[in-house]
């Protein structure tokens, strides 16, 4: 049956994957504003936009850093526990800063993997 390609892209993701990523990508949202607050500034309707599209993007960011980053390592790099956490939490920090610049990429992906099926 045909899917139009917004439908393939957006929902591409399991309501699983997507929920873990997006309540993972809140927490660098959370610390910006917190952060914000915490200095005294103001945070405006342009700032909380920003944040709440990156948030909302994030996910298909994360997507995208996980495809490619499997096609070019194939196997864990790290194998040290503290490594990994800080990797992760680099990866997330980096992949919640590009999300705007990186969905593009996942939705992408998702189009051409659902696009046969």
């Amino acid at each position: 049956m045909y899917s139009p390609p917004p439908r393939k892209m957006f929902l591409g993701l399991s309501r699983r994957y997507y929920s873990r990523h997006f309540l993972n990508g809140l927490l660098p949202a959370m610390l910006l504003v917190v952060l914000l607050i915490h200095h005294d500034y103001r945070i405006l309707l342009g700032l909380a936009v920003a944040i709440a599209i990156h948030t909302g993007l994030y996910p298909y960011a994360r997507f995208a850093y996980e495809d490619l980053a499997m096609c070019i390592f194939r196997t864990p790099v790290f194998t040290h526990p503290v490594l990994v956490s800080v990797v992760n939490a680099l990866a997330t920090l980096l992949c919640w800063m590009a999300s705007p610049l990186l969905a593009p990429l996942g939705l992408f992906a998702l189009y051409r993997r659902y696009r046969r099926a």
